[in-house]
């Protein structure tokens, strides 16, 4: 055995920081300072809650409000192991995820210090028989205070975090509270544990390199020492190309260029086949391997196309696989928990999920943690390209050297694991960190975080994946033109009444990579968080119940998102039921229709518009938000509109002008596809429009007009057949108001005709 699991049952015992001298795991017990049974991976929280410390139910009402009193404690970890398989070896502990000042002992022995909750840690060490490995996690709170803040720090940092404790803590940034999580500075041994050997010989780097033609590919290797007499070999297979090549060791990094007639390629779903190449690299003397290392490799070249302005034609922003503009469908990917701990308890559903969705591509919030390599291998192999911002968010971060050399060893750690992986696409520096910048008056361009250093780090370590310094990207000429001039990508949170309105319908952005609509959970799923009394608010006082004010998700007391639950069912419908359930199902209704319209905006309007993610899949702890999927993974309807617009072939209609609407088919994959479709009434039956169409190869075509008087409220179903697809879609003609229950009456009649299998509406 050369690697030993640590993970299971642990002893954990915490305190006020400060109120005991403890210098060792020795103290506790001289201390009698409490101590309990905790899980390791966990969050102490979790085990708080085991022991009764905390509500069981955390989210339930204003639970969560509790845990803010643990924020100054300090924490020890502690367990004993079996180290018999590793006896006297040299070994290096590994922690994978460690929230987030903490202090590591091995038999007593100081092992080291990490200050970093995002990225792993490893301490090397001689294991014995016996062994105990103890670790302490300081008070996030406290450690910060001791920190020397700016004024910079103090006037700038984002507002929902309360103060500005959050910027010199390398944690998710969602820990000190987020518009759609709680406040949740927790701490913890996070992900797994595990001890390994040391190996004589060990291979310390191996990936590919983007080929610039597609008849060779380069891997680049890097062996820890090498002694004299050695050979190093490659292997590499992906269905019937087949590369073997051996050459005399003379350095101990460098290369293979490899020349492949039938170099396979890996390609966006929807765009080409997911080609994954098994590559394993040795190192042998005499015949004998000394080191070997395998990977999986998919080869492609991605670029991200994009200026520095637009004026809604005169720009781009566009992402380019193997030479092919790909348009983007996709869904953000926030925080699975407050708790991370738990992240592995639902991911599997979600990235299933993901994959039904018929999504192409998902963003990587930087709110919250680095997703591990399973998530990545799920989207290489299913072909959904990934957008992964750095974990930096809505902040004018520090500028100190301590800081900004924190912040490259993340980088430097997070680009050497994942950049073998095909399906992450770009690098973005930051989420939102140029619009704080600039709302505060200052110039992005200056933010050494994103300008410097992590695009250094890219270049260095991943030069083939493009780097955007931020999320959306404030260019100097946007900046200087007071942000009159248009940003080709941009994230969509203004006017939030109406989904048709100008501020959607007429963005001049060409990639929006953040937006969507208000939706309300189920009534099943309200009713496991908020208490009877917070329910009993409905509908006049919940602007100032704190349950509904918190789960909308504000812990400042400020009820302006509980507006947006309600503005846009009174918008649509033109009045607030006075039943919550009448309500959940309108506002599940607008939800549903905003999502729809904002995908079919972008797309009816190709090739200007590139590409699409919805804010957001699934939410993190049970709240109102524009999720797609609830916390109890309740899918909303939300979530079928907008797979029914992810369809690879759509056939949809623009909206109204001219006594009509344009019927326009959209293909995203590179063959035509051809054959039928129709258009009809579901109320009368009449076939407003039908034929047979050719929808050409990546781009609209336009199929022909459907006439009808803009007052007139109908619902139209679309329905097509191709050789290898039977699609359909709707369109809700006439403006607001609409009648609710004509509208419920609408949906049962689409269910019937075939559309929205699976759906629930309340």
């Amino acid at each position: 055995m050369d690697k030993l699991v640590l993970d299971g049952k642990w002893r954990l015992s915490f305190f006020k920081q400060g109120e005991y001298d403890v210098k060792s795991y020795e103290d506790i017990s001289k201390y009698n300072i409490k101590t309990i049974d905790c899980t390791v991976p966990g969050n102490v929280e979790l085990d708080l809650m085991n022991e009764g410390y905390l509500p069981e139910d955390i989210f339930f009402g204003e639970n969560i409000l509790k845990a803010e009193e643990y924020e100054n404690h300090e924490w020890w970890y502690h367990t004993e192991f079996d180290g018999k398989t590793l006896a006297d070896k040299k070994c290096r502990i590994i922690f994978n995820g460690v929230d987030c000042f903490a202090t590591y002992y091995l038999n007593g022995e100081y092992l080291g210090k990490s200050e970093n909750a995002l990225i792993p840690f490893e301490f090397e060490a001689y294991i014995k028989e016996k062994n105990t490995l103890t670790i302490r996690i300081a008070s996030a709170m406290l450690t910060a205070a001791e920190k020397n803040y700016t004024m910079s720090d103090m006037c700038h940092f984002f507002v929902t975090g309360k103060n500005p404790a959050e910027l010199y803590s390398r944690k998710p940034s969602h820990s000190y509270g987020w518009d759609i999580l709680p406040r949740s500075v927790s701490a913890g041994i996070y992900r797994s544990v595990y001890v390994e050997e040391i190996k004589e010989f060990e291979v310390k780097q191996l990936c590919y390199a983007a080929p610039h033609t597609r008849n060779y590919l380069r891997i680049l290797y890097e062996v820890n020492t090498m002694p004299e007499g050695c050979e190093f070999e490659i292997y590499g297979k992906c269905k019937d190309s087949e590369f073997h090549k051996i050459k005399k060791a003379d350095f101990r990094c460098g290369r293979f260029d490899i020349p492949l007639k039938n170099l396979l390629l890996w390609w966006p779903r929807g765009y080409g086949d997911q080609n994954i190449y098994d590559i394993t690299f040795r190192m042998t003397k005499d015949g004998k391997t000394l080191c070997e290392k395998t990977i999986k490799a998919g080869v492609r070249k991605a670029k991200l196309l994009y200026s520095d302005t637009t004026d809604g034609e005169n720009g781009q922003f566009v992402f380019e696989i193997n030479g092919e503009k790909v348009y983007c469908l996709g869904v953000n990917w926030s925080a699975m928990h407050p708790y991370h701990s738990l992240d592995r308890t639902n991911k599997k559903q979600m990235l299933d999920i993901l994959l039904d969705s018929g999504s192409n591509m998902v963003r990587i919030w930087g709110g919250s943690v680095y997703e591990e390599d399973d998530f990545f291998d799920f989207c290489d192999e299913h072909g959904i390209m990934v957008w992964n911002d750095f974990a930096l968010s809505c902040d004018v971060y520090p500028q100190s050297e301590d800081f900004l050399k924190a912040l490259r060893e993340e980088a430097d750690c997070i680009i050497k694991k994942l950049r073998n992986h095909p399906s992450i696409v770009l690098w973005a520096g930051d989420n939102e960190c140029d619009l704080c910048y600039a709302a505060r008056g200052l110039n992005p361009a200056h933010n050494k975080a994103n300008r410097q250093v992590l695009l250094d780090a890219v270049e260095m370590h991943d030069p083939y994946t493009t780097y955007l310094p931020s999320s959306p990207y404030i260019s100097e000429e946007v900046f200087k033109s007071g942000r009159t001039i248009p940003m080709p990508e941009d994230h969509l949170w203004g006017i939030r009444d109406d989904y048709k309105g100008d501020y959607i319908r007429k963005c001049k952005s060409h990639f929006v990579s953040e937006t969507g609509w208000y939706g309300s959970p189920s009534v099943k799923s309200i009713k496991k968080f908020m208490s009877e009394d917070a329910l009993k608010c409905w509908p006049d006082k919940i602007y100032e119940n704190n349950e509904w004010i918190l789960h909308s998700s504000d812990q400042s007391g400020n009820p302006y998102r509980v507006h947006f639950l309600t503005d846009p069912v009174m918008q649509s419908f033109g009045h607030i039921p006075e039943k919550i359930e009448d309500f959940v199902c309108e506002s599940q209704i607008v939800h549903a229709e905003g999502t729809k319209f904002i995908i079919e905006n972008s797309r009816y309007t190709r090739p200007n518009k590139t590409g699409i993610l919805i804010w957001n899949l699934f939410d993190g702890w049970p709240v109102f938000t524009e999720a797609l999927v609830d916390y109890f993974m309740e899918k909303k309807p939300a979530y079928y509109y907008l797979k029914q617009a992810h369809q690879p072939v759509l056939i949809m209609l623009r909206e109204w002008s001219n006594y009509g609407m344009t019927i326009v088919a959209d293909n995203c994959t590179l063959k035509d596809e051809s054959g039928t479709y129709e258009i009809i009434d579901v109320d009368t039956g009449e076939v407003l429009a039908d034929g047979e169409f050719c929808a050409q190869a990546n781009k609209n075509t336009v199929l022909g007009r459907v006439k009808t008087n803009l007052p007139d409220k109908r619902m139209l179903s679309i329905s097509w057949k191709t050789e290898n697809h039977q699609g359909r879609n709707h369109y809700l003609c006439g403006q607001y108001p609409y009648d609710a229950n004509q509208y419920i009456g609408w949906l049962k009649k689409l269910r019937k005709l075939g559309h929205f299998e699976g759906m629930k509406i309340e």
